[in-house]
């Protein structure tokens, strides 16, 4: 069922992506991945040529897990699409990532669950 509702709901997330984007005139894309397309030399290397070709089109990419066919119980092959966004942006040695987020600052834990959560103010 969880599988069926992410299908349901991922054109209605990337609907609102447009919306927002549109807005300032950037078109985005929607890249969803499996956490076997990074443990894969091949399919890896085309998710890096698809993202990199995305770039130069001046697109951009949205990554999500692909929670509807993903084998693993959902949000579990990556953890969470704040460290898939890691994974990928290391992986095609990104110069940038930006993350989107409803916490208002990094934390060395989630502060939602832990209330001597601290937030760091620097990552080199």
């Amino acid at each position: 069922m969880r599988q069926a509702c992410a299908a349901i709901g991922q054109p209605l997330l990337m609907a609102e992506y447009r919306k927002s984007f549109a807005r300032y005139g950037v078109t985005v894309a929607q890249v969803l991945l499996t956490a076997e397309v990074l443990n894969n030399r091949r399919t890896y290397l085309n998710l890096r040529n698809s993202i990199e070709t995305l770039l130069k089109l001046a697109v951009v990419p949205i990554l999500n897990e692909n929670d509807s066919v993903s084998t693993d119980e959902i949000g579990s092959a990556f953890g969470d699409n704040d460290r898939l966004s890691a994974l990928v942006a290391s992986k095609i040695d990104a110069d940038l990532l930006i993350m989107l987020s409803d916490i208002d600052a990094l934390y060395d834990k989630n502060p939602q669950k832990f209330a001597d959560a601290r937030p760091i103010h620097a990552v080199f």
